[in-house]
């Protein structure tokens, strides 16, 4: 859903995953590189927009995850989330417990809760809302001031 005519960087740690993705954009201005979301190979403040999409719920450190898109976004650039957490607060029910069991193991913990995942990151929240399905949350996030 990205134009063609920005520079598009993507990350993956899997090979697999990088040749999908190639597969989706094969004329369009996009470099795909090998890289570990927790430990990024670029300078700071390297671009306008990091997007975080399904991320934060299967590395295995999000907190580091977010930190090094904090680092890499401009001054005046947004982190853009999208994934499954808890509502601050909320803890998992039974049936989303028992769930969980199965999907972390394909890769993903729909047990994560964002709050638990920032602390400590400084940043400033323009957008936290749930998406229309309902189980996913929209986060915008910006350098704090």
């Amino acid at each position: 859903m990205l134009p063609d005519h920005i520079n598009i960087v993507g990350i993956d740690i899997s090979e697999g995953m990088l040749a999908r993705a190639k597969e989706k954009r094969p004329n369009a201005e996009t470099q795909l590189m090998l890289m570990n979301a927790e430990q990024l190979d670029f300078k700071n403040e390297s671009f306008d927009v990091v997007v975080l999409h399904l991320i934060l719920s299967v590395v295995e450190h999000p907190n580091q995850a977010l930190m090094e898109a904090l680092r890499v976004v401009k001054q005046d650039g947004r982190i853009l989330i999208f994934d499954k957490f808890l509502p601050n607060g909320q803890n998992p029910s039974i049936v989303r417990k028992l769930f969980n069991i199965f999907s972390t193991t394909i890769g993903t913990d729909i047990n994560r809760n964002f709050g638990e995942i920032s602390k400590g990151v400084p940043f400033r929240t323009i957008t936290n809302e749930r998406s229309i399905s309902g189980g996913y949350r929209i986060i915008v996030l910006a350098k704090s001031e």
